[in-house]
């Protein structure tokens, strides 16, 4: 279809219906009824008429400066080739060999070193001038240096799927609350353990 002739049905398809029923709406008192009624007919008639004729063109056609017009609803069907059941080869006889279904992982419990106790340093006796004529600031003590914390020592366990942390709590007999002071968590993070995520048990 020729672009001009492409363009013709597209303006009569759009304008004319507009166009016409303004026409008709304006000379409703000089027309009479029937010829307004034939005029109607033509005008729409006309209009799908054009709209009809786009509609069965095919759409690869329907270019104007390069522009596809109206795309195509669905993708052109392609038949499949037909087998026919003498062309497929029988597989040889296959036999049901059983699957093993690897065990369930369970949860296990790594020890941990045992804690030691480190020994408190003793405060070597400084060593006593000899007395003179006057008298001497009696000695100064050193500070005794300040125990460092020794972190709690515990159990570790390895979160495993479907682990919640009461869960794990009620089987390792300890409060909610121990295992989140325990591992530094909050409630909000409590709720979003980590399969493999390490869990220090008090």
């Amino acid at each position: 279809m020729s672009q001009w002739m492409l363009l013709t049905l597209l303006l009569t398809a759009l304008l004319l219906p507009l166009v016409g029923a303004m026409a008709l709406r304006l000379t409703r008192q000089r027309l009479d009824e029937r010829v307004r009624l034939t005029l109607a007919v033509v005008i729409f008639g006309a209009a799908f008429g054009t709209v009809f004729a786009l509609a069965r063109s095919n759409p690869s056609n329907l270019r104007i400066a390069g522009l596809t017009v109206m795309q195509p609803l669905a993708a052109p069907m392609v038949e499949a080739p037909i087998v026919s059941p003498t062309d497929v080869p029988l597989p040889e006889e296959i036999t049901a060999t059983p699957a093993v279904q690897p065990a369930p992982a369970t949860a296990t419990l790594e020890p941990t070193a045992e804690p030691t106790a480190t020994p408190e340093p003793t405060v070597a006796p400084s060593a006593t001038p000899e007395p003179t004529a006057e008298p001497t600031a009696a000695p100064s003590a050193t500070p005794e240096p300040t125990a460092t914390p020794v972190p709690q020592a515990g159990r570790r366990y390895v979160v495993q799927p479907g682990d919640t942390l009461r869960g794990i709590a009620e089987r390792n007999g300890v409060t909610v609350e121990a295992l989140l002071r325990a591992n530094n968590l909050t409630p909000a993070a409590a709720d979003n353990l980590r399969v493999g995520q390490e869990l220090i048990i008090p």
